[in-house]
């Protein structure tokens, strides 16, 4: 039963048989305990009016009510006048006011435009500044030729190192660090460095920019970024590699670069061999509906001294056999669901390797068998509680 209670009138109503019963939409559900949402309205009034839900009334009830209302006169309108008992309500669609009527987009539009212009100018053109650089780093990753590509980019000139005898590291690592006497090339003399460099064999492996810090231009300054800047380059006929890192300094004019400092960035080289050769290359998918394959972890589960390697989204396992070859397996053959992060240890203190993870259902912990592979995600589970 619904009791419907008008605040200006201050009349209790049980039951609907006179008034307007106005249809409120709800962009969600429109629904409340099953039955859809009413919002009743006086006629005279026009409030909205409060809704109670009691429990139903048992069948004896039925008539102490019916008594009630023939006593106080059943039925009575809102505003205290009685009207005519077997009009049937009307209803009336309510059509939700527009979140964005006419004039209130251009309004928003000029808005963020003059704060982009004020408040905003600096942030701006912070980013505006950095988008160069990130359209230069995505032409550099999709090149294949990535110097020409990088002496292709228009600059005003570079300001360069120069570097005294290199410092010995362990593994045969050498690093430079800048002196304290810069040189400044030309755009002509830096595209005839990016030259030469590729036709000695040098390769520009991978690169990366990270914006760190925008300062705007004021009168006789202008405008500075100050980017991290990391790039690996390969020589493989004289198997050499080198790795630049530091700090890069952007002198900005307008939306152009005039100016590139390299001055503070740091050369490491070494020759030979890597030190690390390379022994597996797989190409794996991820397990629907997930779209990762890490955590990546290793850990020796059958003790013979080769670690395994366990990629526990992708539910992957992948076991050393002999040499360079992997034999590639299920881990959790009755997996029901994806993992989302997973961590191999001693849990439980007995001596061997259990696996907690975490998925959908909360998180579970299930010992590991001297095969490496579970055949059931059992031990204990916990489900999930959001506080």
């Amino acid at each position: 039963m619904v009791f419907i209670s008008f605040p200006k009138c201050g009349l209790v109503q049980a039951g609907v048989k006179s008034g307007v019963a106005v249809l409120v939409p709800h962009a969600e559900e429109n629904v409340i305990e099953g039955r859809q949402r009413f919002v009743l309205m006086c006629d005279r009034c026009q409030r909205s009016s409060k809704i109670r839900r009691v429990k139903t009334r048992r069948p004896g009830q039925y008539v102490w009510w019916a008594a009630s209302s023939f006593w106080w006169g059943w039925p009575r309108a809102g505003c205290g006048k009685v009207r005519p008992t077997r009009r049937a309500p009307r209803l009336i669609p309510l059509k939700p006011p527009s979140s964005n009527p006419p004039g209130n987009s251009r309004r928003s539009k000029a808005e963020r435009r003059k704060l982009d212009e004020t408040l905003w100018a600096n942030e701006r053109r912070a980013e505006q500044s950095g988008r160069v650089i990130e359209d230069l780093w995505d032409s550099l990753n999709h090149s294949t030729n990535k110097l020409r590509t990088l002496a292709e980019f228009p600059i005003g000139g570079i300001t360069v190192a120069n570097y005294p005898p290199p410092r010995a590291l362990p593994h045969e690592i050498k690093l430079f660090t800048p002196a304290a006497n810069p040189a400044e090339w030309s755009p002509s003399q830096w595209r005839q460095f990016l030259a030469q460099r590729g036709a000695d064999g040098w390769q520009l492996a991978q690169i990366e920019f990270r914006h760190n810090a925008f300062d705007a231009a004021t009168p006789g300054h202008p405008a500075h970024s100050s980017f991290y800047f990391a790039a690996g380059l390969l020589n493989s006929e004289r198997h050499e590699r080198a790795f630049l890192e530091g700090n890069l300094r952007v002198q900005w004019e307008g939306a152009k670069v005039a100016v590139v400092d390299a001055s503070d960035l740091k050369l490491a080289t070494r020759g030979g061999e890597p030190p690390f050769p390379g022994s597996l290359c797989a190409s794996l998918h991820a397990t629907r509906p997930s779209f990762f394959i890490d955590p990546l972890l290793v850990y020796d589960f059958t003790g013979d001294g080769q670690p395994d390697v366990v990629l526990a989204s992708a539910n992957v396992r992948l076991r050393r056999k002999s040499g360079d070859r992997f034999e590639t397996s299920t881990f959790c053959p009755t997996l029901a669901s994806p993992i989302f992060t997973g961590v191999i240890g001693d849990f439980d203190g007995d001596g061997r390797a259990d696996f907690l993870c975490a998925t959908f259902e909360g998180c579970s912990c299930s010992p590991v068998p001297s095969t490496g592979l579970l055949r059931k995600r059992g031990g204990w589970s916990g489900r999930p509680r959001f506080i």
